[in-house]
């Protein structure tokens, strides 16, 4: 074992009948542990590309692999939106990619404005869904036997919050029922 210790509480460690790592722990559960007593927001982690420019080219990546043959399979990027150079222009997205035959493809992203892209890089609405080649579908689907004629499938209901008491008041839905016996 190893263990780097501060004057209080606990530093680093390294277990070496496993190799995991402990930070604020000298009891890893796995191979990074990180724990801390902190009453609120517990950031573990910063992520800092201290690459200064006035442009939205820079970002920052954590990247996720199966194996150590596909080093590249899955990444969550955070990039400028902005040039960064005054408070004013401090504005970054998310983005989440995956590996398809080799490539590297962002799938989804959420703007700064917190809306949500799927197969678009600009979402300009809280849930924007493109499809690139063709018509975009979103699939519902329930996990029972709900095949006879007439079963219930689902909702999709399009209303507003109550400002004062904060319930959904629905202005719309569209149901969906099965037509036929499936079988």
């Amino acid at each position: 074992d190893f263990n780097v210790k501060p004057d209080s509480g606990e530093g680093l460690f390294v277990q070496g009948s496993s190799g995991n790592v402990g930070i604020g722990t000298t009891s890893p559960a796995s191979s990074l542990d990180i724990e801390d007593n902190v009453d609120g927001d517990f950031v573990a982690i910063q992520v800092t590309n201290t690459h200064s420019t006035d442009d939205t080219d820079d970002s920052v990546s954590i990247r996720f692999s199966p194996d150590n043959a596909q080093l590249n399979s899955a990444r969550i990027r955070v990039g400028k939106d902005e040039d960064y150079s005054t408070g004013a222009n401090n504005s970054a997205h998310m983005a989440f990619h995956t590996t398809k035959d080799n490539g590297s493809h962002e799938r989804m992203r959420i703007s700064a404005a917190g809306n949500v892209g799927i197969g678009t890089t600009d979402p300009n609405y809280l849930l924007h869904v493109n499809h690139p080649t063709g018509a975009a579908e979103i699939f519902l689907s329930r996990d029972d036997d709900a095949t006879t004629d007439g079963a219930f499938l689902g909702t999709l209901s399009f209303g507003a919050d109550d400002p004062v008491d904060g319930t959904f008041n629905r202005g719309a839905s569209i149901h969906a029922e099965a037509g036929d016996d499936w079988g």
